[in-house]
């Protein structure tokens, strides 16, 4: 009785890196782990069931915070009605803000607070061996009917984790024909090169992973590379890393050992604008030798005063030079993603970053733009500003936080249609580079709505939508972190 269960609920496409690391590091101790991906598995009930069968220690479950949750519970109540007896554990950073709503739910046995993988290979050891909990730092349970919550865990050395064993998955399902490297597709894959930011943007929850940037082994990312180059057959790699940028010793490193091991791969990451235009023109190159074709930046808005409220340590001045480095570099594409719906956002602010989207994307292909609403994400400071002035209402059960949307949040208020009109932005941008005929749609649109200032405008946006439906539909499947999620 050694084996674990580890379930990823249904999300978007996307490796679950998270749950590949702590699955490899029970591996490595010598725990036979199944891991059901319900986005992937064909027969996914079926398949759990027979596993729950088996009689494992615990099920592991992770969830972000939104509608990944209502499959979460989906999931918990099947083992509770397949076999009560079987331990459920849920991770990820929802159970981390909020470990007792999924206690009081009765779905959930144990919650996992902070980074899994330690705790979990204690945890199981725990249950394997029939030991208290008591012990186990980063975990919140009953006992006797009352939730009780340890100490918190410390942030792990990424140097101490195993690395990932990709034999234990179908890594051939998480294989993607990515767009990120332009017009010809390539197999492409994520990789994790580093944890946390240092950074304080209030409406970002990735200093779940702490304020102190840690980075693995570039020795590890690189054999890493090697594997999923010769086994898998990927030629390009996501590098999923907040900060990566921002640490340029780890960035010549890391470009230094492609080039030296001879990993004829391409790769994207995520910058931040005010490091990137600091960045010299040898270490540029050195990008580019490497196989970097895909930068990707959070502009978030064209207002500095919004701007300064959510903390982006940003400007337009360096907004603007940022344009002008990428127009000089010919090798890479940019995605630049953009924050609509903040708390405080004025028809003014709308208009500024419409206008900064257009000044941005100007290398056809090269430059695509990604429109996000605002959600009122836990352990944010925005979370608590919203709170605070009226704006959401938190659920305090774990089943509403399932319901969580942009349509539920009242973050602006200049105009009740403020959804719809910011619905018809992304299709309007989505068709600015399909030709001279949706230019004139975009300009007019731009100009129109500049000039009047009032919420006549989308009745024609109601037409447009309709006849650039086509047009939006596979602009979503580029940008797939949408609004209508």
């Amino acid at each position: 009785m050694n084996e674990v269960i580890l379930i990823r609920p249904f999300t978007r496409k996307k490796a679950p890196i998270g749950l590949f690391s702590i699955a490899s590091i029970l591996n490595h101790n010598g725990y036979s782990v199944t891991f059901l991906d319900q986005t992937v598995t064909d027969n996914f009930n079926q398949k759990f069931i027979d596993a729950l069968e088996n009689n494992p220690l615990c099920v592991g479950i992770t969830s972000m915070t939104g509608p990944q949750l209502k499959y979460a519970l989906d999931c918990a109540r099947l083992v509770k009605q397949t076999n009560k007896k079987i331990p459920v554990i849920l991770g990820g950073v929802h159970a981390t803000l909020f470990a007792e709503q999924p206690l009081k739910s009765g779905l959930f046995d144990i919650v996992v607070q902070g980074e899994g993988e330690f705790i979990m290979l204690e945890l199981v050891k725990a249950l394997n061996n029939g030991k208290q909990l008591d012990n186990i730092a980063g975990l919140a349970f009953k006992e006797n009917g009352r939730v009780r919550v340890s100490s918190k865990q410390e942030y792990i050395d990424l140097n101490a984790l195993p690395p990932i064993n990709y034999r234990l998955f179908d890594i051939e399902k998480y294989i993607e024909n990515a767009p990120l490297f332009g017009s010809k597709s390539k197999r492409s894959f994520l990789i994790n090169t580093g944890r946390g930011c240092s950074y304080r943007c209030k409406f970002c929850y990735c200093t779940f992973m702490g304020r102190e940037y840690r980075h693995f082994p570039t020795q590890s990312i690189i054999d890493s590379l090697k594997i999923l180059k010769k086994e898998y057959g990927v030629e390009a790699f996501e590098f999923i890393d907040d900060y990566l940028f921002a640490n340029r010793k780890f960035v010549n490193a890391l470009c230094q050992g492609l080039i030296e091991n001879d990993i004829d791969v391409l790769w994207h990451g995520n910058a931040r604008v005010n490091t990137f235009i600091k960045y010299k023109p040898e270490t540029l190159d050195l990008l580019r030798d490497s196989g970097c074709r895909s930068l990707a930046f959070g502009i978030e808005s064209g207002s500095q005063r919004l701007l300064d409220f959510m903390g982006k340590n940003i400007n337009l001045t360096q907004i603007y030079r940022l344009k002008e480095i990428l127009g000089d570099i010919k090798f890479t594409n940019h995605y630049f993603s953009f924050l609509f719906g903040l708390p405080t956002e004025t028809r003014a602010d709308f208009i500024k970053t419409i206008e900064i989207i257009d000044m941005l994307c100007t290398e056809g292909e090269r430059d695509l733009v990604e429109i996000n609403g605002y959600l009122p994400f836990p352990g944010t400071e925005l979370y608590d500003y919203v709170i605070k002035e009226g704006l959401f209402d938190p659920p305090d059960t774990i089943e509403g936080w399932a319901d969580l949307s942009w349509e539920t949040v009242n973050s602006v208020s200049f105009s009740k249609h403020y959804k719809k009109l910011l619905r018809a932005v992304k299709i309007l941008f989505a068709c600015k580079k399909r030709g001279f005929a949706f230019r004139i749609v975009y300009v007019t649109f731009l100009n129109f709505y500049r000039l009047t200032k009032c919420d006549f405008i989308l009745v024609l946006l109601c037409y447009f939508e309709t006849l650039l439906g086509r047009v939006s539909k596979k602009k979503r499947s580029i940008n797939p972190t949408t609004l209508d999620k």
